[in-house]
């Protein structure tokens, strides 16, 4: 979205109630456990930036730290800093934008909110994470909260095609576009148009560009209705020039609301995955690297070709929701509606 529709929508009217919606009784504990993850970054001496700081909530449940935001829409500032009088300061900006001064210059580096899914593209996506490493101190860390696209689609990204055998190649799809209606003021309903999701996999690989080590921490499911567990996405040992080291990556145990981790069953994916090769700087027809996966299909005679290519399992996975309440409804829906149906013609 243009900067300009986002200032729209995150005008004073979004502002003054934004607390209360994300912050509040329903998200209430999705924030405690951020704030959680945050403070335990926390430290003496520690200097935080916080990207897309909203209205300030995060930064504002650590009074005395020395902190500041950064975010695009001056009403959500103008909360941001009433929450946060003893703050360093609050800068509206771009955050696709390379602010030279703050290189280095801060030990934590957080987003939470994810404000990157506003930008036009994944490749803007790729600058913001850029700047964000460029800000971190050499011995600081990177904090980006995140959700992975699988546990809303339940098809795995990125997601490799190889292409017809008279043009050698691959097709990648490594993010899905999405939107969203805000009706909750039945006069002004607000348009969140052609947002960007990247997948995880592409996250940790972007990040392990700029730094040595990506933890993925895996927190609770909340609220229990939605099936999307928040990740919580920590890099450190920022990288020197020339360091083309590979990327130590790590997947955390999943955690409860009661402090202690999952069954295993719930462990991410790719838990046991070897560790990510860290992404080069792609050239100009250079294609951005991911990690790499079986291409699937290439059937001669098009999409049937390639639909026979897929085994049982790998098209049960790739059209299974992860809630299973959704087939359930699906099928208790079709039979109402059958019964209907079959009632009507009946009495005709």
């Amino acid at each position: 979205m243009e900067p300009d529709a986002v200032r729209t929508l995150y005008d004073e009217a979004t502002a003054s109630t934004y607390n209360e919606r994300w912050h509040g009784e329903m998200w209430g504990n999705d924030t405690n456990l951020l704030a959680e993850a945050i403070g335990r970054r926390l430290y003496e001496g520690v200097r935080w930036l916080d990207v897309g700081c909203g209205t300030g909530h995060f930064l504002s449940r650590f009074p005395g730290v020395e902190r500041a935001g950064t975010d695009l829409s001056p009403s959500m500032l103008g909360h941001a800093q009433e929450a946060n009088p003893d703050a360093l300061f609050f800068r509206e900006g771009d955050f696709r934008d390379d602010v030279p001064e703050w290189h280095d210059q801060w030990t934590l580096v957080t987003c939470t909110g994810e404000p990157w899914s506003y930008v036009a593209t994944v490749g803007e996506i790729e600058q913001v994470v850029e700047n964000m490493a460029r800000w971190t101190a050499p011995d600081g860390t990177c904090l980006l909260a995140v959700q992975d696209v699988t546990d809303l689609t339940g098809v795995r990204l990125p997601y490799i095609v190889t292409t017809e055998p008279g043009q050698p190649g691959e097709l990648w799809v490594k993010g899905v576009v999405w939107g969203m209606v805000d009706r909750s003021d039945p006069a002004n309903h607000r348009f969140h148009d052609d947002m960007i999701w990247p997948s995880l996999e592409h996250w940790v690989a972007t990040f392990g560009r700029f730094f040595r080590t990506v933890v993925v921490e895996t927190l609770p499911h909340d609220p229990p209705w939605l099936n999307t567990p928040r990740r919580v996405l920590l890099a450190t040992d920022k990288r020197k020039p020339g360091d083309d080291q590979p990327v130590h990556v790590e997947f955390t145990p999943p955690m409860t609301l009661e402090g202690g981790t999952a069954p295993s069953e719930q462990a991410p994916p790719d838990v046991d995955a070897p560790p990510f090769e860290p992404a080069p700087v792609p050239e100009a027809d250079a294609h951005p690297s991911a990690p790499p996966q079986p291409a699937v299909g290439n059937g001669s005679d098009g999409a049937a070709g390639r639909l026979r290519d897929l085994s049982l399992a790998d098209l049960a996975e790739r059209v299974r929701p992860l809630d299973p309440g959704f087939w359930r409804t699906a099928a208790r829906r079709t039979g109402s509606s059958l019964r209907s149906r079959l009632r009507t013609w009946a009495g005709s």
